[in-house]
């Protein structure tokens, strides 16, 4: 919850509701600081929806050995981006991340060690690494 209100500041708490019936569903409710009603996460924007799915993806208790997202910065604030990389990072001791990204803003966030920059060929087939690891470190220092 700290996570996510350090980025949705108002945002004050979180709750799943157990509406009665048969088919068991769980309705995920947020809950805004002021006099504002109740919102379902399905009525939240989309940058919400994506930040709060990935926070709760980042937080996976057992994570996979590889965990894969495309276009993490898309629809972010690019606030969120920091705090994203900060908990990969963490993280990072229990899974392998592999990001695709077309963003300058979270490419800029990462180590030269952390990026590993593709592209595709004339023919269409991808070409990793596209450039050396020591030719990232020289484009981030802005040689």
């Amino acid at each position: 919850m700290a996570d996510a209100a350090a980025v949705l500041p108002q945002l004050e708490d979180i709750d799943f509701e157990h509406p009665s019936g048969p088919a068991r569903e769980v309705v995920v409710v947020l809950r805004e600081r002021g006099p504002h009603d109740p919102t379902q996460l399905a009525d939240a924007s989309y940058g919400t929806i994506r930040l709060l799915s990935l926070l709760a993806l980042l937080y996976d208790p057992r994570p996979p050995a590889l965990t894969c997202i495309e276009e993490i910065d898309h629809g972010l604030h690019p606030q969120a981006l920091e705090l994203l990389v900060d908990r990969m990072r963490e993280q990072s001791k229990h899974t392998q991340f592999l990001i695709a990204t077309y963003s300058p803003a979270f490419a800029n966030r990462m180590t030269p060690d952390e990026l590993i920059v593709c592209e595709e060929s004339a023919d269409g087939s991808s070409i990793i690494p596209a450039i050396s690891n020591e030719k990232v470190k020289e484009i981030v220092a802005g040689q």
